[in-house]
């Protein structure tokens, strides 16, 4: 069944890198008891266009955060990379495991080569999904700007 606009959230736990750059444990339910999460899904650590989309997210993240949402990052690397990626690029946010895949094909974010895709899934304090957007082609990417318009008309 393909995940909708209104739809309930699958609930999952993961392990994650935080904005510390440490590993901890993170769960959707959990999260959404204090705010609503942005899930940002993208192919790859250290890729290039990755690199610019989260990296462009850390530079304006006034523009983000001004929405009191909690934006995490979902790629299928593992948290041995992610804390890599992180260390390397200090995010404010956190990057979440989904090396299992069970994340992105629970949501719909699952490309046909086994990574992620390029993408958003938007879940109110509700755990109802309010938005979907996956990017037609990995190399597109949206800019801290036009995620801001995003929530700013979602939430």
């Amino acid at each position: 069944m393909k995940l909708q606009i209104g739809d309930l959230a699958p609930d999952f736990s993961t392990s994650a890198v935080d904005s510390s750059g440490k590993p901890s444990t993170w769960n959707l339910y959990q999260e959404l008891d204090k705010k609503p999460v942005l899930l940002v899904f993208y192919p790859g650590d250290f890729t290039t266009v990755c690199t610019k989309q989260l990296c462009d997210y850390r530079d304006n993240w006034d523009q983000i955060k001004a929405f009191d949402i909690q934006l995490v990052g979902v790629s299928t690397n593992d948290s041995a990379s992610h804390e890599k990626f992180a260390e390397a690029n200090k995010f404010p946010f956190s990057l979440l495991d989904d090396s299992s895949k069970k994340i992105c094909e629970a949501l719909g974010m699952l490309m046909f080569i086994g990574i992620a895709h390029r993408g958003f899934v938007l879940i109110g304090k509700d755990r109802k999904v309010k938005y979907i957007y996956k990017e037609l082609l990995p190399f597109f990417r949206r800019t801290a700007s036009e995620v801001a318009q995003i929530l700013k008309k979602a939430l």
